[in-house]
Order: C-alpha cells, then structure tokens, then sequence
C-alpha cells in the first residue's frame, strides 16, 4: 500500500472515531470525480487518479449493486491493496462516477495498460472490450493494446465500470490511470507519444545498423558489435512497450509472444551492455565475473522462453538486482579506467550517470512508485546512447591525431580512412537507389500519360528534386506532383523522402482532395514532421506544384507553392505563377492556396519544372539562363516530337552549360495533349 493511501485511510479513520458519526457504506464509499468546472474547450485532460470502487471476486454489471466494496487507488495492481489482502490473479470490478458540464466538446478516453484483458463500460454502455475477462483461466484472453475512446454520450454523469480479469500475469489491475480529455489533444498526444517511439525505436535502430558496419569493416574492436546488438535490441522493446507500436502494426502477435520478446529484450539489452563493458576496458574488467553474470542470464532467458508468462515474469526481480550490480561495477570499470588515461572513460561515466537516470524512471515503473512520461524514459534513453557514442567518438578523434603526430603510422591511417570513405559513398549510393525505388518509373508514368516526358537530372548522387504520381482509377485522373525540396544532395534527398511519403499517405487516404486541399495538407504534414512550430525560423520544406489531370476530359487542376505551369499553345507560352509561400512555412490566418482549371485543346502541351535549370549558369558569359531563354527552349520543345524532347533539353542545356559547374538538380516534366 503506499504511503498516501496509508495516511488517507488512517486519518479518514481517526475522523470517524473522533466525531462518533456513523454513516452507511455507501454514503462513506462512494467514489467520484467532479470534472463539471473543467473547461475542456482548451487543450486540456484529467486523470481518473484517485479512489475507485473495488469488487473483488466480482465482475459486476453496469447496472448491478454490491455493498461488499471498498475504495482501492488506481492506477495500482490489487496485490497492493490492503496487507496481502488478494492475490495477482483473480478478477475484479472498479467502479465510479464522473460529473461533467453539458456544455463540453467531444470528449475521449485514453487507456493504457490493465492487466491482463478488461471491458470498460460508460452508462450501461459497452464503449471497449480488451482480451476476453473470464472468472478463471479457461476462455480467458490476455492483450495489451492502449486503447483511444471516443465518448459520444453527453450525459452530465458518466457511470465508469471497469471489469478487470489477470490469469497470466504477476500484477493484476491497473498499471496506467485512464486520461479523459478533449478528443483532439488526446489524439494528438496520442500521436505525439507514438511517434517518440517510433523515433526512438528508429534511431536505437539505425544506430545499431551503424554499428553493425563498423563491426563488419574492422572486426578487431568487438565493443561495437555488441554496441550495435544492445541498440538493436533496445529498438524492438522500444517499440514494444510504451505506446505498443509493434502490437499495432502487427496485430497478429500474441501476448504471450509479445510478452517474451519485451522481457527478452530487457535481459539481452544487458547482456549486451556487459559485453560492451568489457570488450571496450578489457584490461579493466574481471572475465570471471562477466562470465558468471553470463551464466546467470543465460538460465533466465531460457525460463522466459519455456516458462509461463505468470512466472517468467517475476525474472524482472532479480534483473534488477542484477542490472543495479552492474551499474556500480561498470562505474568502478569506467572510474579506474578514467584514473589510468584511457581514451573515453571520462564520456564513458557521464553516460553511465544518465543510464542511472533512465534505468530509475523504468524501475521506478515495475515498483509501482510512480509513472513516468514515455515521452521522458525515452529521452533518457536516448541521451544514454548519444553519450555512450561520445566513446567511440573520443577513440576516432585519437587515431586522426595519431595520423598527425606519428608518421610512421600514415600509410596504415590513410588505409583507414580510405575504408571509411568507401563507407560513406556505399551508404551514399545505397541512399540513392532507395530513392530512386520511391520515385515512380518513367514508364509506368508514360503509360498513363501518353505524349509525356520527363527530364530529371540531380547535381549529385542523391536528388531534392523529385517527381510524384497517383492515377485515381476512380475518376480516371492522373495527380501528379513536381517539387523542389530545400538543399540539394543528402539534405534534399532526405526532404524528398519525407515529401513523398507525406503525398503517398494524403493521396491514399484522400484520392478525392483537390490539389490546394492536398497543399495545405502537405503542408501540415511536413510542418509536424519537421517540429516547425517549435521554431519559426526553420526554413526546411519544398517547392511544388500539384495538378490533377482528368483523362477522360483532357482537363487540369493545378495549385502551387513558388512553382510555376508554362502552357504552350500555337507556340505561345503563357505562364501561371504560384502562391509565394513554401511547403513547411507558417501561414497566415485565412491563407489559401489558389486553384487554376484549364481545359487543354489538341497539340496543347504544359510544362512543369523546377528552378536548377533557369538558374544555371553558362553561355559566353557565366550568366544565368533566367526564365526567358528556358521560354524559348520550351516553345521549341514543342514543336518536335516528344519522343525527341528529352535529349533535345539535355543537348540545350549541355550546349548553354559549357564546363561550368553544375549549381542545382533539374526537373521538367511535359505532357503533350493528342
């Protein structure tokens, strides 16, 4: 029982005594929220924190009535109510009231873990079922999934019933408290929340696939091998607990199997931090010991994998122990190294304190002390990793020195740096056919839109320009996009990445959006992404031009952000200019983007391109090309076939170019109406 609820319930008694007033059950009992002078217009939630009703032994109906029940504190597991008064397993009702102003929004729940299977019910309303609560372990379904409930009662008095069911697990109850807020904020912590762990999960994962490299270009130092293990198997716990992605994204797994795999992850993650440990201060280490502790892990993964989850699940105990031994040997490990000079102790430390930091927030977690934010736990993580790489940061640091000061060591130096180079330029040009595997095929493209072409030519290996489509087979439309991302190379590319996902997701969920509407959306999209509300200053984002084309009536739809459509008719070129604002800038209040429509006759063509090659410099001056020499090159484009217009435009612009440098990536695309 913890220390308030002890003092709570100890007062509420030396009241009663002191005043000698008796009072029923249910007037001393009854367990309430009063919410009703919540504005909850405002991004806004409360926590359902407090005393709730406590049936044991009972799984009562929301319309049912006991006397037999006490006030328990939630979020609590029920083991902890009272003096060894119930058990882990066994089943239970909780069971309160809510008041609440009428004139409210929609309102949500957000509901965490319960363990292990539980159907929560809003006036007499079944509103979420998880896992299947039985009276006993046969039928009995376990399942951890955090659940978004949006309340379409507006009642000003929400009678809650929760009926909760454990037959697998240590802990039965409630291990987070239900959060009830403005439906909107909810959502979007709910998402927020999601993605930190996505972030963090992606980050501990591609850290540990750095890592991986360099254990596979120099196998010599095996602290990285393992480095990158510990990174990886953090990745795959991080997105199994918190806000459960992987359960999301895999709904086919079953608890029990999840169950394992976050508790495996748990205890290889220190497996593979000993390890770290040793293979990095090998001369200060005891392999005595690291084999004793080895041992000892090796019996504990193997009864996770071949005990039951309501045993298996008590090894967190001794881990604990085990994980709170290893953090004070790893300080004596670091502190003694420090003392003799060894490059990365004194980052080896620091790391070791914020680990201390994270390691209490998750522990703090499974003693029931408190919960901490996910949000937080994840941040603390992920400081204890960046720092950790500070180690081997130190090291690199050291052997570039070493290059300067002993040149008898050049030679093999200058090999290493080499090797490194190579590393660099394979993950370059393996960025690049990731890229190019996302943008769609000119064929594929060509075959929707016949009389098209495409001119697409990156300053480097990498490209921020890219090209987009999606055919609505619906309405027989062709939505196709030009962009022009910030920075060129590694940067834009990264951009382009993030802008084509965001066009796959709008288009795919909204086919029917009008180019302006998929603009603002993009717009959000990229905004959420890039953090930019945080900092109005960021500058990253995209030029582009979204059009719509309907095939079946030759028609476009067409909205821009600093791009520009030039329409060739008759050989006359007319320009249709864009909104002067970028994807991923702040807008102001009531801004729209504009929407042109143009009905395109035969032998019409439209052009769409970005700004590398009218900025281009060259010629007999080392001016630039500007929009009026592209003008001229265009209206002849024109009046050749199509199938000659892309090596007509590469021969101009090599001819214009010269042997100047070329100064950004270039994009046009043409479709020509027969």
């Amino acid at each position: 029982m913890k220390f308030k609820q002890f003092f709570q319930y100890s007062f509420s008694i030396l009241f009663l005594f002191g005043s000698h007033v008796i009072c029923s059950q249910e007037t001393n009992l009854r367990s309430e929220f009063d919410f009703s002078q919540i504005d909850f217009t405002n991004d806004t939630s409360v926590a359902l924190t407090g005393e709730w009703e406590f049936y044991w032994d009972t799984l009562l109906e929301p319309d049912g009535s006991s006397l037999n029940y006490s006030l328990e504190y939630l979020p609590d597991f029920w083991k902890n109510y009272g003096v060894n008064e119930y058990s882990a397993t066994g089943y239970a009702t909780f069971k309160t009231r809510v008041k609440l102003s009428r004139a409210r929004p929609i309102l949500a729940f957000q509901v965490g873990d319960i363990h292990n299977s539980y159907n929560l019910y809003v006036n007499d309303k079944l509103v979420r079922s998880v896992g299947i609560v039985t009276k006993s372990i046969e039928g009995s379904v376990p399942k951890w999934v955090p659940q978004f409930v949006v309340l379409d009662d507006t009642s000003e008095i929400l009678e809650i019933t929760l009926q909760v069911s454990n037959f697998h697990h240590r802990n039965g109850g409630v291990q987070h408290a239900i959060v009830l807020g403005n439906v909107d904020y909810l959502l979007s912590v709910k998402e927020s929340v999601s993605l930190a762990d996505l972030l963090l999960g992606g980050s501990f994962m591609v850290i540990g696939l750095f890592f991986f490299g360099m254990y596979f270009f120099y196998q010599k130092d095996k602290s990285t091998i393992y480095f990158g293990l510990f990174c990886f198997s953090f990745a795959v716990r991080a997105l199994i607990v918190g806000s459960r992605s992987l359960l999301i994204i895999m709904p086919w797994l079953s608890w029990q199997i999840a169950l394992r795999i976050e508790y495996l992850t748990l205890f290889l993650s220190v497996i593979f931090f000993l390890y770290f440990v040793y293979f990095s201060f090998k001369e200060q280490t005891s392999r005595l010991l690291v084999q004793l502790i080895s041992f000892i892990y090796l019996l504990i993964i193997t009864g996770t994998i071949l005990l039951p989850a309501s045993i298996f699940t008590y090894f967190v105990i001794p881990n604990n122990t085990l994980l709170l031994g290893l953090i004070i040997y790893s300080l004596m490990v670091y502190l003694k190294a420090f003392r003799q000079k060894v490059f990365g102790a004194g980052w080896a430390i620091l790391s070791l304190g914020v680990l201390m930091v994270a390691v209490g927030l998750a522990l703090s977690e499974y003693a029931n002390l408190f919960i901490p934010s996910p949000i937080l736990v994840s941040t603390a993580f992920l400081a204890f990793v960046f720092t950790m790489s500070l180690i081997f940061a130190t090291r690199f640091g050291k052997a570039f020195s070493d290059v300067e000061r002993l040149k008898v060591d050049a030679e093999i130096q200058n090999d290493k740096i080499s090797e490194q180079h190579e590393l660099i330029k394979d993950s370059i040009q393996y960025a690049k056919r990731i890229q190019t595997a996302l943008l769609p095929s000119k064929k594929a493209l060509q075959e929707k839109l016949p009389n098209s072409v495409i001119y697409y030519n990156p300053q480097s290996v990498v490209s921020g320009d890219f090209y987009w489509y999606k055919y609505v087979e619906k309405t027989n439309d062709v939505i196709l996009a030009i962009s022009d991302c910030t920075g060129h190379g590694v940067p834009g590319a990264f951009m382009s990445i993030v802008g084509i996902s965001s066009l796959d997701k709008i288009v795919s969920t909204k086919p029917n959006y009008r180019p302006s509407q998929i603009l603002e959306q993009l717009n959000s999209e990229i905004r959420q992404k890039l953090n930019s509300d945080i900092d109005e200053q960021v500058q990253e984002g995209m030029d582009i031009i979204i059009c719509r084309i309907s095939l079946d009536t030759n028609s476009i739809e067409f909205s821009s952000a600093l791009h520009k459509m030039v329409l060739i008719r008759n050989g006359e070129a007319t320009f249709f200019g864009g909104c002067r604002h970028f994807i991923g800038s702040q807008f102001k209040k009531g801004f729209k983007f504009i929407e042109h429509k143009l009905v395109l006759k035969t032998d019409d063509q439209i052009f769409m391109f970005s700004d590398g090659i009218y900025d281009q410099k060259g010629g007999d001056n080392g001016r630039k090309l500007y929009l009026k020499g592209f003008e001229e090159i265009l209206i002849q484009m024109a009046n050749i076939s199509v199938s000659e217009q892309e090596n007509y435009l590469s021969s101009k612009i090599k001819s214009w170019q010269g042997g100047a440098e070329q100064l950004d990536d270039m994009l046009v695309f043409g479709w020509k109406v027969k």
